[in-house]
C-alpha cells in the first residue's frame, strides 16, 4: 500500500535549545489500515505486550522504587562486562557510608554510573529533549571517573523486569501482612519503617527518620521489630552509625549481579 509522508520535521525550542523534532501526522493514517491478515496478528502482539507492561504498575506499588532499584542494577551489571568486582550490595552499602567486600574502586566507578543516569532522568524530567546535547551531559558524568575514559558504556537491562517486580510485590505484601497481624500498637511505625526500606533498600536510622517524620528513637524501636521479625537485618556488625538492609527484597536485587569470585 502506498502511503505519502507520515509526518514532517518542526523546528521547536526546548529548554532553551532549538531542536528538530519530527511530529507524526494525525491519527487515523489515509487511507484507513488495513489490518487483516498479518499486520491483525503484528497487533494483536503489540496489544499483549502493552497489557504486559501496564500490569507492572499493579505489580509493583511504588514505580520509584523500581526506577532506583534497576539504575543500580544495571549499573553493577554493566560494570562487570567491564571487568569490575562490585556487588549490588556493595553499591548499596557504600551509598550509605557502609564498607564495601570488593574493590572501593570498582564500587566509586558504578556509583559514577548512577550519578551518570540520575543526571540524565533529571534534565528529562525538567524538559531537556533526548539528545545529542543530553547524551553529551550524561558522558561527561559518566566518564568523570579517573577510569571511565577507557569504558565503554554497555547495558543488560531487560534481565528479569516483570518476574523481578511481582517478587517484590510478593515480599512486600507478605511483610506488610505480618507487621499488621503481629506488630500490634507499633503496627503504624514498623509500616512507615518497613516503606523506608523498600525506597531504598539499605538505610541508617536517621535516613529512616527523615523519611518516616519519626523520631530517631521511635525509628529504632520500630527497626528492632523487623530485625526480629527477620525482615530487615544489621550489616555493619558496629554499634553507632549503623545500617539496616531489607533482606528478602536485597536478595531478589542480588539474584544475577553478585560479584565475581575472589
Amino acid at each position: 500500500m502506498e502511503r505519502g509522508a507520515t509526518g514532517q520535521y518542526e523546528t521547536t525550542v526546548a529548554a532553551g535549545e532549538r531542536v528538530r523534532a519530527f511530529v507524526p501526522a494525525p491519527l487515523p493514517p489515509r487511507p484507513r489500515l488495513d489490518l487483516r491478515g498479518p499486520l491483525e496478528r503484528r497487533l494483536e502482539s503489540a496489544s499483549l505486550a502493552l497489557g504486559r507492561l501496564d500490569s507492572v504498575s499493579d505489580v509493583l506499588a511504588h514505580a520509584n522504587n523500581l526506577v532506583y532499584s534497576y539504575v543500580r542494577k544495571e549499573a553493577v551489571l554493566s560494570s562487570q562486562i567491564e571487568g569490575s568486582r562490585s556487588s549490588l550490595s556493595d553499591l548499596l552499602f557504600f551509598e550509605r557510608g557502609g564498607a564495601v567486600r570488593f574493590s572501593r574502586d570498582d564500587v566509586e566507578e558504578v556509583a559514577t554510573s548512577v550519578a551518570a543516569t540520575d543526571h540524565g532522568l533529571r534534565r528529562l524530567a525538567g524538559g531537556l529533549p533526548l539528545s545529542n546535547r543530553l547524551i553529551r551531559e550524561v558522558h561527561g558524568v559518566l566518564f568523570s571517573h579517573e577510569r571511565g575514559a577507557g569504558a565503554t558504556p554497555g547495558g543488560t537491562g531487560r534481565r528479569g523486569w516483570r518476574s523481578s517486580s511481582k517478587e517484590w510485590n510478593r515480599v512486600f505484601r507478605h511483610d506488610q501482612e505480618r507487621i499488621d497481624a503481629e506488630a500490634g500498637r507499633k503496627a503504624s511505625s514498623a509500616r512507615r519503617v518497613h516503606g523506608a526500606l523498600q525506597a531504598r533498600v539499605v538505610v541508617s536510622l536517621g535516613e529512616a527518620a527523615r523519611r518516616t517524620g519519626l523520631t530517631f528513637q521511635t525509628v529504632s524501636r520500630a527497626m528492632d521489630l523487623l530485625v526480629d521479625y527477620g525482615i530487615a537485618r544489621e550489616v555493619t556488625g558496629g554499634s553507632r552509625n549503623r545500617l539496616y538492609a531489607y533482606r528478602e527484597y536485597l536478595a531478589v536485587l542480588d539474584r544475577g549481579v553478585e560479584g565475581p569470585p575472589g
